[in-house]
């Protein structure tokens, strides 16, 4: 009996230990997660949180329209609409630390790992036989400073292939990856993209920024 007393002792002390290991492994994760949380939104007030909670919904159905409208000309529509309302979030102060982690499933947002910008960027299908690319590149800052990408790609022609243009005239495409490397103490940003403007073109894209 003794011996079973003993066992029976050891086994309600190592389950103790488990738990307390666990609920301590727990608190680590929930520690290091609301850290992560309040460092993402560094300089965002609550009520700037909320604004920006609300915005990210509003440009979720305005996305959702824009991708699907039966007709052409309302899609264009609802792009016009989701520039102004990403606009105007964009306005509310330090939202770069805002996340927009519901607004990534509609839209590509890509950041370098040194964070020293981000992009907004999107396409739309104009019609049945082309697409139409946008975007915004905005840099970290209290206030806004964004600055808009417009679609040049159609007004290139012959010579496209090494045409330096200046923002707000951009090679329209899809961007899925910034490379980040220095060339002579300057760094430059390399981004990956993919223009897909018609039926009949399928063009990869490698664009340098400085």
């Amino acid at each position: 009996m003794a011996i079973i007393k003993k066992m029976f002792r050891f086994g309600v002390n190592s389950y103790d230990e488990m738990l307390r290991k666990t609920a301590a492994s727990l608190i680590c994760i929930l520690m290091i997660f609301a850290f992560s949380l309040a460092k993402a939104q560094e300089g965002l007030t609550p009520e700037g949180i909320d604004m920006l909670h609300v915005m990210e919904d509003s440009l979720m159905r305005t996305a959702d329209s824009m991708y699907n409208a039966p007709i052409p000309d309302m899609r264009t529509y609802y792009n016009y609409q989701f520039i102004r309302q990403l606009r105007k979030a964009l306005r509310v102060p330090n939202s770069y630390s805002y996340p927009f982690d519901k607004l990534e499933t509609r839209i590509n947002i890509l950041t370098p790992d040194d964070n020293a910008f981000r992009i907004f960027n999107w396409e739309i299908a104009a019609n049945e036989n082309s697409r139409h690319y946008c975007g915004a590149l905005q840099l970290p800052s209290d206030t806004l400073k964004m600055y808009p990408l417009i679609d040049y790609a159609p007004e290139l022609g012959k010579g496209e292939e090494d045409s330096i243009l200046t923002t707000p005239k951009w090679y329209g495409c899809i961007y899925y990856k910034i490379l980040t490397h220095e060339v002579n103490d300057t760094k430059i940003y390399t981004l990956l993209g993919m223009n897909a403007s018609n039926p009949i073109s399928n063009k990869k894209i490698i664009d340098p920024m400085v």
